[in-house]
């Protein structure tokens, strides 16, 4: 039964000593999987961030598909000791670009910590890695409400990281009340925020009532006309 065996695998996890999980992991990789195996995999990487996450980073990166796996533990350590998680992410970066491990780290800071996860954000370039952060963040902001979503992008100085939570917040908004999506983006007074959104609201606002989505084009500032 599958919540027999989902509890029985938090049963086994939370009897696992630091030194025990490598075993474990290395057992339930051989095993002949049902159902949600990778779920149940994380969960087993998860205890082990718990309980000692530099042995389970460097288990995992002694297997293929390190990378799931190491973003699983990176979120996991992050929620429980989030500078020693960024100290970690910081001190095994020594390319050019975005800080690939930083992204699993914002994600595991987000549910407690909104500012400093922001914080992290903003030292990311645009790209791949800054869209995972702003959508942690966003599904993070709204767990506190609409209204405190909405409320956030104030708070960016960035122009760019500003639009790209506008529109991350904009595609939550339209799912329950796209009348409430249009008027907050519409309500911007930079084109340049309110063109990252602009698509999906006038999407959306178009498969309801076309003549109210084109009053709506309208009312945007030019830059956000022709995306809208």
């Amino acid at each position: 039964d599958p919540s027999d065996r989902q509890r029985a695998l938090m049963d086994l996890v939370d009897s696992l000593g630091p030194a025990e999980f490598a075993g474990v992991a290395e057992q339930f990789r051989e095993l002949d999987h049902l159902d949600d195996s990778r779920g149940e995999y994380d969960f087993i990487l998860r205890g082990w961030a718990k309980a000692d996450p530099l042995a389970a980073l460097g288990y995992v990166e002694q297997h293929p598909h390190s990378q799931a796996g190491r973003a699983t533990i990176l979120s996991t350590w992050a929620g429980n000791d989030a500078a020693a998680a960024e100290r970690w992410a910081l001190d095994h970066f020594d390319g050019n670009g975005a800080n690939p491990y930083l992204a699993a780290v914002i994600r595991g800071i987000a549910g407690n910590d909104i500012a400093n996860a922001s914080r992290l954000a903003q030292t990311l370039p645009f790209g791949r890695e800054r869209s995972e952060a702003v959508g942690s963040i966003t599904q993070a902001l709204f767990l506190q409400g609409a209204d405190a979503a909405m409320a956030f992008p104030a708070s960016i100085a960035d122009e760019t990281l500003r639009g790209g939570f506008v529109a991350a917040i904009a595609h939550h908004l339209i799912e329950k009340d796209v009348n409430k999506a249009a008027a907050w983006v519409a309500s911007m007074q930079q084109g340049g925020v309110q063109n990252r959104a602009a698509h999906d609201v006038a999407d959306a606002l178009a498969r309801v009532d076309p003549q109210s989505a084109a009053a709506w084009v309208r009312s945007l500032k030019p830059e956000a006309q022709a995306e809208a």
